[in-house]
């Protein structure tokens, strides 16, 4: 680790650059997190992606979202424990929000997202959340959205999603074109 950091402080020098991405992967992702956000911390301050994949059980999701200060892109493939919650409101205002396992993302931290794009994987969130978040967004919240993607293992029950929402049911064989 030391000798990728200062591989990383050479390059920023020598281009001028800061570094963008920071990918934290593998079977010991846990022992490189902390030594990678205090780099971050002390180099630059920020990065605009981080993606982070860990296999095991005992790492601290709390510090990953507390200690990088990410500003574009957050791609977390995590199994946290099935207790888990949050102790601080995560940073969820970047321009694409992928987490791989989701099940601790509840109705509040829908609401506070800004994203263009977010993907929620094995997400625990009902059809009434779904229906808030939906008026939610089409009263001016999460502005940014021009994606959304969320998959749920229990089936998603659209009349109460739709329930309250003004729309136009369309034939599945009519194409919309959106210009951005």
């Amino acid at each position: 680790m030391t000798g990728i950091a200062e591989i990383g402080y050479y390059a920023c020098e020598v281009f001028n650059q800061d570094i963008y991405r920071v990918v934290i992967q593998g079977k010991q992702a846990g022992d490189y997190t902390g030594r990678a956000a205090e780099w971050v911390s002390k180099s630059q301050k920020s990065i605009q992606h981080l993606h982070y994949v860990s296999l095991e059980k005992d790492y601290d999701l709390d510090f990953v979202l507390e200690n990088f200060n990410y500003t574009k892109k957050l791609s977390l493939n995590l199994n946290p424990p099935s207790t888990y919650c949050p102790a601080k409101p995560p940073n969820f205002r970047v321009d694409v929000l992928y987490l791989y396992v989701s099940f601790w993302i509840k109705l509040c931290h829908l609401l506070a997202m800004d994203c263009k794009i977010i993907q929620l994987r094995d997400s625990k969130l009902s059809s009434r959340d779904l229906n808030v978040f939906l008026k939610h967004w089409m009263a001016g919240g999460c502005s940014k959205l021009k994606l959304l993607h969320v998959s749920v293992k229990e089936p998603i029950d659209y009349a109460i999603v739709l329930d309250g929402v003004e729309f136009t049911e369309r034939a599945r064989d009519v194409a919309r074109v959106y210009v951005e």
